[in-house]
Formats: C-alpha cells, structure tokens, sequence
C-alpha cells in the first residue's frame, strides 16, 4: 500500500497529530497540503498491522523529534515536551481502532532479543577464515532470542556516530553479515534469519584483515586490501620489509565488504577513532529495540583492531 508521501513525512505528521496538532497547524509546519495530512492518517488506519508497527518504531520517533522536529520554528515548546514522551504504542493506540485485538494476538507471538559481545572476544576478538580461506580478526557480537516465540527475519545493524567530519560520506545505516548466511549476493543484499526461543546467531560487526592472508595489489581494481611498502606514504614499523603487504584499518563487517574489502568501499573506516551503534530487530520484536554502543580504534599499520564497549542509557 503506497503511501500519501515519503515515509519520514508520514512519521512526522502522525508524531504531531498524536502530540494534539490540529490538521491545519501539521500541515504549515511540515509544509503539505491539508489533504496531504488527512490522507497520511486514512493510510496509516489501513496499512498492514507489522508495516504499521515498523514505521512508528520507538527508535525512529526518538530520531525524528531528535532530529528533526526541533527544528520547526513553529513547534511550540509543550508539543515537543508532549513529542519525546510518544511510543510506538502511543501512536498506534491513537489511530488504529484494532490496537487492543492486534496487541493481544501478538503478544503470543513477539520475541525478545538480546544482543551482547562475548566476553571472551574482548581481548582477542577472534580469528575466522572467510569463503576464500583468508583469515581476519573479528570483532562479533551474540544476538539471541529469549522468548517466548522464535525471532523472525533479524537483521543486525551498525550506525557511525562519529567523528562528524565522516558522517557525510557513509551509509546511514550498515545491514551487517550474519554467520552462516551468504555473502556472494549480488550488491550488499543480507539475508534475515530466525531465532529460536532460546538460540542465538552470531553477528559479525567489523573485521580487520591479516596482511599475511591477503594479496594486497595497491590501488588497482578487485582486492585492494592493502598497499606495498614501496606505496605507503605513511610511518613504517623498522621490520618492514619492500615485499610486504600494508593494511591498516578496518572494514564494517557487510556482505559486500566481506567479499572484496576495498579501501574504496563505503564500508572501510580508516586508521582513526570512531562511535558507533549496533543495534538488532525482527519482524515480531517485543519491547525496545536492544542496542549496543561501541568505541572503535581502527587500526594503523602494525596495531591490532580494540572495540570498546560504551555503557548507555538506550538509544
């Protein structure tokens, strides 16, 4: 079912209409037609209950009064008062007359997931060899489901928060490898899976290759893991030999990257400081969306990729 207009102005207009915004006074403040508003909310009455409940996500409200919402001149300070105390619940329970049916007949079919490092992965983040047999040090997480009813279709994903000056020229959002799924799809295509009550999937967050393993070929096409030495503008450890291959940095562990890590891909993070958040949801989560914030150090050439954990309040 199409909506009226772009899904972020759905959002929006019904933030505002649930925060107690007439029609008339959403309409000047997210510059729409009357008609518009009013053929969002028609729309939203009738959308597929999941589609309903995956566009007023409790993250996506947050971002959007966050980030948006403040900026509107013409919001007045009670609305946004009224708009950050909004859920996902708030806003279906006032446009959907089905809420309570829907709400009871999920409630015996919704998981909770869990998302965690291991422990034991801290120190030592872990060595895996991909389809190719080239081996990586990767820093992964344990996404797990504890009931009642099995996880269907998770995905996991990982935001960049900082530093700012990078922030222009990557994705949103980073759809992130799930061990035991594909990666020679076409594109950056990942594959949902399904948690039982119980279980857990591995999710791999960032890798960073192992020099020895790679066939570094400079700035040519197809691999361009690393560069040869004679290449490298950079410092150099004294043991440095003409022949070795360079690699610094490390990659945001997606299909695609996994596949071919270039240092072209929008996927790489150069040798550097970052903040970054993990966060992972399914098509029947119940309760907010679990979350994990992370200190990166990308490492220069002879140091070893350090993920840190960020202890946080949610999202």
């Amino acid at each position: 079912m199409e909506a009226p207009t772009a899904l972020d102005n759905c959002l929006m207009i019904l933030i505002l209409r649930t925060a107690g915004c007439t029609q008339d006074s959403v309409a000047s403040m997210v510059h729409r037609a009357k008609q518009t508003v009013g053929a969002v909310e028609s729309w939203f009455t009738q959308l597929h209950w999941q589609e309903a409940r995956a566009l007023c996500e409790d993250r996506a409200i947050k971002e959007m009064v966050g980030r948006e919402l403040v900026s509107i001149e013409d919001v007045d300070p009670e609305t946004l008062v009224k708009a950050a105390q909004l859920t996902g619940d708030s806003i279906l329970r006032h446009f959907r007359p089905d809420y309570t049916d829907r709400v009871a007949r999920d409630g015996l079919d919704q998981a909770r997931l869990l998302i965690q490092f291991d422990p034991a992965r801290l120190t030592d983040l872990g060595s895996y060899r991909d389809d190719k047999g080239r081996r990586a040090l990767y820093c992964t997480a344990n996404m797990s489901s504890d009931g009642p009813a099995a996880a269907r279709r998770c995905f996991g994903f990982l935001s960049i928060l900082s530093p700012e000056i990078v922030l222009s020229r990557l994705p949103r959002n980073f759809k992130l490898h799930v061990a035991g799924t594909s990666t020679s799809l076409e594109d950056d295509v990942v594959e949902p899976v399904d948690i039982p009550p119980h279980g857990n999937r591995r999710l791999d967050v960032l890798f960073a290759p192992l020099p020895e393993h790679y066939a570094g070929k400079g700035t040519t096409s197809g691999d361009v893991v690393g560069i040869k030495v004679d290449q490298y503008a950079g410092s150099l450890p004294e043991s440095a030999s003409s022949s070795q291959v360079i690699v610094e940095g490390c990659w945001v562990a997606t299909p695609q990257a996994l596949r071919n890590p270039n240092r072209y891909n929008q996927a790489y993070l150069a040798q550097g400081k970052y903040t970054a958040l993990v966060w992972v949801t399914c098509d029947n989560l119940l309760g907010e969306t679990p979350t994990l914030r992370l200190e990166i150090m990308s490492p220069g050439v002879g140091e070893q990729l350090v993920v840190t954990p960020v202890p946080q309040g949610g999202l």
